[in-house]
């Protein structure tokens, strides 16, 4: 699992305070980004030249409680499937403070070639795909504790 904080900014509300919906996704994709960085992996996604993109496939939000301007929140995360091309995220934004569930979400993603090719990562980055492998396997521990 990776906690990455975060407080909600003025433009993300909407005009009663409250942060708007879509900003939900945008905060599982900074965790996520962030999760990457740790990981090892962040600069090959973000590096142009190195042939993967990664896109997003699927995208599911359960909202449940509303999250206002500066209220400070925790994005959980974790990696709960990986097959050496697709991979799925499960995410948790909860009340800093409170640490009451305010939203929950999954993605999921692929890793392919600009030209929509899969990449499989075993064969072109096997020290990356075993780092993703013991991540998949600490994280879906760390969720059933």
């Amino acid at each position: 699992m990776f906690i990455y904080q975060k407080i909600p900014q003025y433009y993300e509300t909407d005009q009663m305070g409250i942060i708007h919906h879509s900003n939900h996704v945008r905060w599982f994709e900074e965790a996520r980004l962030a999760y990457m960085d740790k990981l090892g992996i962040g600069a090959l996604i973000r590096d142009t030249d190195s042939g993967v993109v990664c896109p997003v496939l699927t995208v599911e939000v359960k909202y449940q409680k509303m999250i206002r301007l500066h209220d400070s929140i925790q994005v959980k995360i974790w990696l709960t499937q990986y097959n050496g091309f697709r991979y799925t995220f499960y995410y948790e934004i909860c009340n800093a403070e409170t640490n009451e569930i305010c939203c929950t979400g999954t993605t999921s993603l692929c890793f392919m070639t600009p030209e929509n090719k899969p990449v499989r990562m075993q064969k072109k980055y096997p020290e990356l795909h075993e780092t993703l492998l013991r991540t998949r396997q600490e994280d879906e521990y760390s969720r059933t504790v």
